[in-house]
């Protein structure tokens, strides 16, 4: 992003912290569409002062455009919602495809694709793989471990992107 004008970043999976996106824009002076369709994380974001060059949609992502059951998390003081866990509490949110999102924003290309999408990211990144658009960059946090994932599924998904052209380039272990 640093020698690029106008970057485009799309952010999914905003909850409520949004210190990255913000960092991203002060740092490289991009545009971020950040995307949650949570109502945790839209009430919080509604009290948030973001920068013009910061837009949220009510809208998540997966391999479908329609509509998914989001899953609360267990403690109420988080609020990560989940659409692969199962709750007597879970929401109906809308989702697009990645495609789909660029299509409705009208972007020919996007920079960065930034997914926190607790435990969906496997199946998000095998359509979006599929397609004619990709993005530049991944920056993605893996859930293996949670929800009974597999860390072969996240093994499986950097070699599916290594496949792709995309390249590692780092790991945070935090």
């Amino acid at each position: 992003l640093r020698n690029k004008k106008n970057a485009i970043v799309y952010s999914v999976g905003l909850g409520r912290d949004i210190s990255f996106d913000l960092a991203l824009i002060e740092n490289f002076n991009c545009f971020v569409y950040g995307f949650d369709p949570t109502p945790r994380s839209l009430t919080w974001l509604a009290e948030q002062h973001l920068p013009s060059c910061m837009q949220v949609l009510a809208l998540g992502i997966a391999s479908y455009d329609g509509e998914a059951s989001f899953a609360p998390p267990d403690n109420p003081q988080w609020d990560s919602f989940s659409t692969i866990s199962n709750s007597d509490r879970s929401i109906s949110c809308s989702v697009l495809t990645f495609r789909s999102m660029m299509k409705r924003l009208g972007h020919q290309s996007v920079d960065v694709l930034k997914m926190d999408v607790e435990g969906s990211e496997y199946e998000v990144i095998e359509e979006v793989l599929k397609g004619d658009f990709f993005p530049d960059q991944f920056l993605i946090e893996f859930h293996h471990g949670l929800h009974g994932i597999l860390v072969k599924k996240t093994r499986d998904s950097i070699e599916l992107l290594r496949c792709s052209g995309y390249r590692l380039f780092d790991v945070s272990l935090s």
